[in-house]
């Protein structure tokens, strides 16, 4: 099998998380004994990664933050800006987000 003609496949497809883990997975010793769909499922979720963070990047870059040190603890409630602090201590749990998918139907 000429793994080069494979990489370069991926890198052409634009799948830079699958030849990721394919490189990785070709240097892991005892890695050609493993089931073709568990290498399949790795590349696969390597590359679910791998664009979940270039999406994050690409919407953090275009959000124009103003702060970029801003944090939860630096919150001033006493000004008259009737901020709930019960509702953003749930927010800074991330119990949402967590508990919902990021994807479309």
């Amino acid at each position: 099998m000429d793994t080069n003609a494979v990489l370069e496949t991926l890198h052409t497809l634009k799948l830079e998380g699958m030849a990721k883990a394919f490189e990785e997975m070709l240097n892991k010793t005892g890695s050609r004994n493993v089931d073709p769909v568990e290498w399949i499922k790795l590349m696969a979720e390597s590359e679910d990664k791998t664009r979940a963070e270039r999406r994050f990047h690409s919407r953090l870059c275009t959000a124009k933050l103003r702060d970029s040190e801003a944090n939860f603890v630096d919150i001033d409630y006493s000004t008259l800006r009737q901020l709930d602090r019960v509702k953003f201590e749930e927010l800074i749990k991330c119990d949402w987000i967590a508990g919902h998918s990021l994807r479309c139907p």
